[in-house]
């Protein structure tokens, strides 16, 4: 499995789905039990979903919170990866 997947992000995500990722930056991951090394990787990947990049560790590191911060976390990430791939990335 590929560690990184390209994908247009203004062709491919919904409306809904981009407001899912800033909800769960915004409040899922301010939740107490969650610590600050743990926010901090979780957050950069979810950061590089508005940019069209999908990270395959995104998964390891969503695996280790608690629920059910973990499956909103997999449910996106196995939505975005339904999108077409990019070869070229445009902002």
């Amino acid at each position: 499995m590929k560690n990184l997947k390209r994908f247009n992000r203004h062709e491919s995500m919904s409306k809904e789905v981009f407001d899912q990722i800033g909800i769960i930056l915004r409040d899922d991951l301010r939740r107490n039990e969650i610590s600050r090394e743990q926010r901090y990787s979780v957050e950069n990947k979810l950061y590089g979903l508005y940019d069209g990049y999908l990270y395959t560790t995104l998964l390891v590191v969503a695996d280790k919170l608690p629920e059910p911060i973990r499956t909103k976390i997999r449910d996106l990430w196995f939505l975005c990866d339904q999108y077409p791939e990019s070869e070229t990335q445009t902002h």
